[in-house]
């Protein structure tokens, strides 16, 4: 998850609005959270712990990649914005986001290298719950992680694990930190965004073109290529994310420069949803899309809308608000607090049954993820934000 998933979004002057973004990433992280413990805590899948699948939605609520599709979506929005309005030297920027997003994953990857130890443990404890296949898989990975250590550790401090393919090195992009494979694939997105946004707006017709070109080719190839990067965490196997997020924001700025006054893009929004949904084959694949959607459209209602005061509450109320500015250390260290959780249930609930044993990790989890997440944003992420905002390299041009 990014780090523009945690920051302070900056102003759109006409609109104080964008708080909305901030709490739909702490439900966002959440919900990865939420479904890391369902699936790689307890081993259970949520359509089969509820016995249904509720036409797709439970199958949508089961993939944690889901959401951090969405957070893609969200960076290609905010990235752009950030660059559109504060029109920063690439120096500065690229520091900032630097500073923005490393602090907090450089001490989180320190502590989940020793930790390790703790997850081939769990692995140990785990008979009965999981599937000798899938306990064999997970012990071969183990071992090449500890005997390629020295090569995983260099590419994670550059956050570079991402772009390495299974080929060259096995499990790079979920080595230590599992969620960090989509850190690693924001950075690579941060690090080109100034060049692209420039290529969007070049009066070079020429230049244009060819981007636009490359970018259908990239999209249409990427598929072959998926596999070779583990997670996807390659820029170019997911730019159909950003691409989209990208797209929203320039159609953000043009209609809140047209003005728009009555309330009816959210509720033709909700309406359009609701039947794509229900007519689509594999309904949750656009699960991503269709929560941007609905998000975009708030913010494109006026404040004074009857369904902006309905649902704007949902993710602008004080909860949101800070699982919001706590999302980015929710994301990255919910993985690590469920390891130790788990070990803990091993051994002190050793004969509990498989739901009592999910009942566990997701109360026990969950409380100690929260309260950590929020001294790590506290003591870490928002010193550092503040440090990036005071950066000036004066002779810069």
């Amino acid at each position: 998850m990014s780090e523009e998933k945690k920051s302070s979004l900056p102003r759109d002057p006409s609109s104080q609005r964008l708080e909305a973004i901030e709490g739909l990433r702490g439900y966002l992280a959440v919900y990865v959270m939420i479904s890391h413990i369902f699936i790689f805590g307890a081993y259970v899948h949520i359509p089969d712990f509820f016995r249904t699948d509720l036409g797709g939605l439970l199958s949508a609520l089961d993939n944690g990649a889901l959401a951090v599709q969405c957070f893609m979506i969200i960076s290609g929005f905010v990235i752009f914005m950030l660059i559109d309005l504060k029109k920063e030297p690439y120096l500065i920027y690229i520091f900032r986001r630097f500073l923005r997003i490393f602090p907090v994953y450089f001490v989180l990857l320190i502590l989940a290298i020793p930790s390790l130890w703790l997850a081939g443990v769990n692995l140990g404890l785990s008979h009965g719950l999981q599937s000798q296949g899938d306990i064999q898989s997970t012990q071969l990975a183990y071992e090449s992680l500890w005997e390629n250590i020295c090569f995983h550790i260099p590419i994670h401090l550059m956050m570079f694990h991402g772009m390495v393919p299974t080929s060259i090195l096995p499990n790079a992009s979920t080595a230590f930190l599992g969620p960090a494979w989509s850190l690693s694939l924001e950075w690579q997105f941060y690090l080109i965004a100034p060049l692209w946004y420039g290529l969007f707006l070049t009066d070079v017709v020429w230049k244009r073109m060819l981007m636009y070109a490359l970018i259908l080719i990239v999209i249409i190839r990427s598929h072959y290529y998926l596999t070779q990067f583990e997670m996807g965490a390659f820029l170019p196997l997911q730019l159909t994310f950003f691409l989209v997020g990208i797209a929203s924001y320039f159609l953000y700025k043009k209609l809140k420069a047209m003005g728009i006054k009555r309330d009816m893009v959210l509720p033709l929004t909700l309406l359009l949803i609701l039947g794509i949904y229900r007519t689509a084959d594999k309904p949750e694949g656009l699960v991503p899309f269709m929560i941007w959607a609905v998000v975009l459209a708030l913010l494109l209602e006026p404040s004074s809308s009857i369904s902006s005061r309905m649902i704007g509450p949902i993710f602008t109320n004080r909860v949101a608000r800070w699982l919001g500015k706590t999302s980015y250390s929710i994301y990255l260290s919910h993985s690590l607090v469920l390891g130790m959780v788990q070990y803990f249930a091993f051994k002190f609930f050793p004969h509990s049954t498989r739901t009592e044993f999910l009942w566990i990790l997701l109360l026990t989890t969950t409380a100690i993820t929260l309260p950590f997440s929020g001294f790590l944003y506290a003591k870490i992420e928002l010193p550092f934000i503040r440090l990036g905002k005071r950066i000036n390299f004066s002779k810069t041009k």
